[in-house]
């Protein structure tokens, strides 16, 4: 079938795979014949759709082409071709839908677009979430069903029959967990998270639960993908510690999902001290804020590795609400001290 035969939104998706593949593309070898008007919605509606991809998207004068400044682009992207395109539509054509619906449309459509592109930042998971569709339809079967679902788990002790209650679906430490509780637990602290990798089974088991209690469980973790890692419990008890940081590593906390519960305390004057990063070089004023941040593990272990990973970044400070964060800071280290000891020991005499 000739180009001139496809539909115009058709004709984007193969224009952006092209350029994608690094083939500078003419519009005239899709455009029909003595036709301004198809030539010129074509260009509109490459227009509309490179605005959704961080390629460089532009029409190069000279060879007449359209080109990408990025070679595959559309490998990395949050958005295949198809889905942009039909993204692009969706808020092209908002206006059918009248006065009072038309925006609610393309809140609709931007939701999409964020919401990929923060799965693409937040959830970049090591995992590839598509292989573990047929266990999440059956979880999500469960939940609508109302029924418990049994599932064969494996642990380092050998694999365990447990039957729970599904409560969600979530992304922690890169990785994929069903979040659950046990048939017969009732308190909060019951709630587990299964990897989906180490669920070698999982059927659905015939007998229902309690909706209501499902609903309240449901509702304790609906924040859990929030967390940092998998010692995040969104149901327990909150406490906050305080964190000197400098402004110029402020922007990353702003603009990372993984510290949406970091809260920047703007309204407080930067503290400023003289340091030199580098051996040699001199001082320099470096502004820091406070930040609070909170924690839900009795040993701040929901924290502590984002706290070392930034150190010496990160500083925290001998205050009063940091009393039990720094002895477990203190413990670790000492611990690490002893091992590192221990194993140079054995090292030597290996």
């Amino acid at each position: 079938m000739p180009y001139t035969d496809y539909k115009t939104d058709e004709i984007i998706v193969d224009i952006l795979e092209r350029m994608s593949s690094g083939s500078p593309t003419p519009i005239g070898m899709y455009a029909k014949p003595n036709s301004n008007s198809n030539r010129e919605t074509i260009i509109k509606h490459i227009k509309e759709v490179r605005d959704l991809f961080n390629a460089d998207i532009v029409y190069d004068s000279q060879s007449k082409m359209w080109k990408a400044g990025r070679l595959n682009f559309l490998d990395d992207s949050p958005l295949s071709a198809q889905e942009a395109v039909v993204l692009a539509g969706i808020k092209r054509n908002a206006f059918h839908y009248g006065n009072t619906l038309d925006k609610t449309v393309i809140e609709i459509a931007d939701f999409f677009q964020e919401w990929k592109h923060a799965g693409m930042f937040q959830n970049s998971a090591v995992e590839d979430f598509k292989k573990f569709m047929s266990k999440i339809k059956l979880i999500d079967t469960a939940e609508s069903r109302g029924q418990y679902v049994k599932i064969a788990y494996r642990k380092p002790t050998g694999v365990e029959e447990r039957t729970v209650i599904p409560l969600r679906i979530a992304n922690m430490e890169y990785y994929w967990y069903l979040i659950a509780i046990e048939k017969g637990k009732i308190n909060p602290d019951d709630i587990r998270k299964y990897a989906l990798h180490n669920i070698d089974n999982i059927e659905l088991d015939e007998q229902v639960y309690n909706p209501k209690f499902q609903q309240d469980m449901r509702e304790l973790v609906k924040d859990i993908h929030l967390g940092m890692n998998a010692f995040f419990k969104p149901y327990s008890e909150i406490k906050t510690v305080t964190l000197m940081i400098p402004e110029s590593f402020i922007h990353f906390l702003e603009r990372s999902p993984y510290f949406l519960l970091w809260e920047i305390k703007k309204n407080e004057p930067a503290v400023v001290i003289k340091t030199n990063f580098e051996e040699g070089q001199p001082e320099q004023n470096t502004h820091y804020r406070k930040v609070v941040a909170p924690s839900t593990d009795s040993e701040y272990r929901d924290i502590i590795p984002s706290i070392q990973k930034y150190m010496p970044l990160f500083i925290v400070p001998d205050l009063p609400e940091n009393k039990e964060l720094i002895l477990h800071l203190r413990k670790g280290s000492e611990s690490y001290a002893t091992k590192k000891q221990k194993l140079e020991k054995a090292l030597r005499e290996y």
